[in-house]
């Protein structure tokens, strides 16, 4: 499988794309998933407490991550972002993350956080960058 060129929250591509803009509560890198804490900030995503609002994509990639005194981040919810996937995934793949934000297949007991509508492009190896569609912000747990 060959690995796209990109970077980890760079938006992929010009499909249209939406985003919002959310205060942090706790660092968050690029690229990582974000939910929405029990505080009404944004996090990273673990799946555990938080509803899923997007996918962190900085104007500037480049930033290690936002501090948590009440910065704002770029979040895009729907349109193309590259991502930093844990393991092999393939085109058309559901999109899943695990308790530590890290992106993969869906439907595994790893990766159990499935983005609803959220899809791979084309494969990438384990440890590649991967183009995630996203076609909303819903999210559901396996």
């Amino acid at each position: 499988m060959a690995n796209a060129i990109g970077v980890a929250g760079q938006q992929a591509t010009m499909t249209p794309a939406t985003f919002v803009s959310e205060t942090v509560a706790a660092d968050i890198a690029a690229g990582l998933p974000v939910e929405l804490s029990d505080n009404n900030a944004c996090k990273p995503g673990t799946g555990s407490v938080g509803t899923f609002i997007g996918i962190h994509c900085p104007a500037v990639v480049g930033h290690k991550a936002l501090a948590d005194d009440n910065e704002s981040a770029r979040l895009i919810q729907q349109g193309d972002v590259w991502v930093t996937v844990a393991a092999a995934v393939s085109a058309g793949d559901a999109v899943g993350y695990s308790s530590t934000g890290t992106f993969a297949k869906a439907a595994t007991s790893t990766y159990p956080n499935a983005i609803t509508g959220a899809y791979f492009v084309h494969d990438a190896d384990k440890d590649g960058v991967a183009l995630v569609r996203l076609n909303g912000v819903a999210t559901t747990s396996l």
